[in-house]
């Protein structure tokens, strides 16, 4: 079978060369898409962990066109409107990972968070004790 082109979706989290077997196969277009900034590479192989297939494709090409002398010709594209999470929600990370250059929908603003009374996200602090038992795990609060 022929192909012409692959996605390779969240392609941060999948090593070099299973992104590489694509194009081995013939492939003539590959698109990655996934963010550096959230999950690395599953490694589950401690031979696969010495052989240093720890990064992704897609990270090892983010780095090289973020080096100084690359940025020029980069195809790195930023998607910068979020469609799922409220601006509260979004604040902390946006400003962590990624420069405060994400933006919000107007039109998720304006339909989806416009009648929320509650505040999109809080941190309790519990205490408990945790009971391993042959039926599982019992939280028990204090």
């Amino acid at each position: 079978m022929k192909f012409t082109c692959c996605i390779v979706d969240e392609a941060t989290q999948a090593t070099e060369p299973e992104c590489l077997a694509p194009l081995i196969l013939g492939c003539e277009k590959m698109v990655l898409v996934g963010d550096p900034n959230q999950l690395p590479a599953t490694v589950l192989s401690s031979e696969a962990e010495n052989r240093k297939f720890r990064q992704s494709l897609f990270t090892r090409m983010y780095n090289f066109y973020n080096e100084e002398e690359n940025k020029d010709r980069s195809p790195v594209m930023m998607l910068t409107t979020q469609y799922r999470m409220h601006p509260e929600i979004l604040a902390w990370p946006n400003q962590w990972f990624y420069d405060n250059k994400l933006q919000t929908s107007p039109a998720l603003l304006n339909d989806k968070f416009r009648d929320i009374r509650v505040r999109p996200y809080l941190f309790l602090n519990m205490s408990s004790q945790e009971d391993q038992s042959d039926k599982g795990y019992q939280i028990n609060s204090i």
